[in-house]
């Protein structure tokens, strides 16, 4: 904590810049998973039964991702406005990802398929990040239009709940494509507007 003060005392950081801070820190964190799921969780767990190598890595990777995301902010000259939108993007891509993943292979993953599969996700959330570092350049947003987005795709997420319920569908894979579809589409309307 006083070494986050310590960093943050003297910057202007509006809730922006903030926001892509934090969103560094948590894809600084979640980077350990495919890291894990690479080498496997029941070999990851052999090698480090009391937990303290992902601890450490942690330590190091929470701070290190709020770091590189705070250049980040300053190399890609961002508004308050896009900084707000580009952190959100991380997670429509994790969602995303894994909505493709498990409409391509809906049975049980097995070790194998997750090795694959995990850091494909965490390659999702950074490349929807950066999909909307490209999205949003040239253009004007305020603070307020990223908190509009995000309350658009919740809505979208809320709504394809609320259908799946409604027409009491059985089937999966039609499940999993309202799934998408709401959110993305409320997304999309929610930019529109």
């Amino acid at each position: 904590f006083y070494a986050l003060y310590k960093y943050t005392e003297r910057m202007n950081l509006p809730y922006g810049r903030s926001d892509f801070q934090y969103t560094g820190s948590i894809l600084g964190s979640l980077s350990l998973y495919p890291i894990l799921a690479i080498v496997g969780f029941d070999n990851w767990s052999n090698f480090d039964e009391d937990g303290k190598v992902s601890l450490l890595y942690q330590m190091i990777a929470v701070p290190s991702g709020l770091f590189l995301s705070d250049r980040l902010y300053h190399k890609w000259k961002l508004t308050n406005g896009q900084a707000t939108i580009v952190s959100s993007a991380p997670a429509l891509g994790v969602y995303n990802t894994f909505m493709l993943l498990w409409l391509i292979k809906a049975e049980e993953w097995d070790e194998d398929i997750t090795r694959f599969f995990v850091p494909l996700i965490y390659g999702g959330a950074l490349a929807h990040g950066y999909w909307a570092k490209n999205y949003v350049e040239n253009k004007s947003y305020s603070r307020d239009d990223g908190s509009f987005l995000s309350l658009s795709a919740g809505i979208g997420l809320f709504n394809s709940f609320g259908l799946m319920m409604i027409t009491e569908s059985d089937n999966e894979q039609f499940n999993k494509l309202l799934l998408l579809a709401g959110i993305n589409g409320f997304t999309y309307l929610g930019e529109k507007i």
